[in-house]
């Protein structure tokens, strides 16, 4: 009778201890994923520079039909991710946060620097496009031309970070 009540025992504990578990082995499944979905779009705004800056400065663009249409490779990448799309569609601020944050860590691993002060470069950048965007357009055609080359530069600044990146002995 005794080993009934022990057998009994062990078996409530093994079914309390799966009870406990199971979310935790879920949440690390969703992490893995959610890094997976990350690293893919990391990889993805890496090849794509122009793409990464107007949604760095404006994440709720991604639930833009008109931008997503205007944009084929992007429309395809979220058609074939749709982990990442789900994120962003829920909320596109955080998820490009953590976009940047795997960015600078990215920096970090591949044995690049940081490079703060190309950080900087690009974050002023956004912020001078912000104000050119919120200024009236009636500038004779300067207005949209800085803007233009305020993303050129945005490119010119993240093609340089990248290569400093993949050459780092240079």
């Amino acid at each position: 009778m005794r080993e009934k009540v022990a057998h009994h025992d062990f078996l409530i504990l093994g079914v309390a201890l799966t009870c406990l578990l199971l979310p935790t082995l879920g949440s690390a499944q969703n992490n893995d994923i959610n890094r997976a979905e990350l690293r893919n779009f990391d990889q993805f705004l890496d090849s794509h520079p122009q793409i990464r800056a107007e949604l760095s400065r404006n994440p709720s663009l991604v639930n833009n039909r008109e931008y997503v249409e205007k944009h084929q490779e992007l429309r395809t990448f979220l058609e074939g991710h749709p982990g990442v799309r789900e994120q962003l569609r829920e909320n596109p601020g955080v998820f490009m946060h953590r976009e940047a944050g795997y960015e600078r860590a990215e920096d970090r691993r591949g044995g690049g620097e940081y490079q703060p002060h190309m950080r900087a470069a690009l974050e002023h950048l956004r912020q001078a496009e912000s104000e050119l965007q919120a200024a009236t357009q009636d500038k004779g055609g300067h207005r949209v031309r800085a803007m233009d080359l305020v993303h050129q530069t945005e490119s010119e600044v993240q093609a340089g970070i990248q290569y400093d990146n993949q050459h780092p002995d240079r």
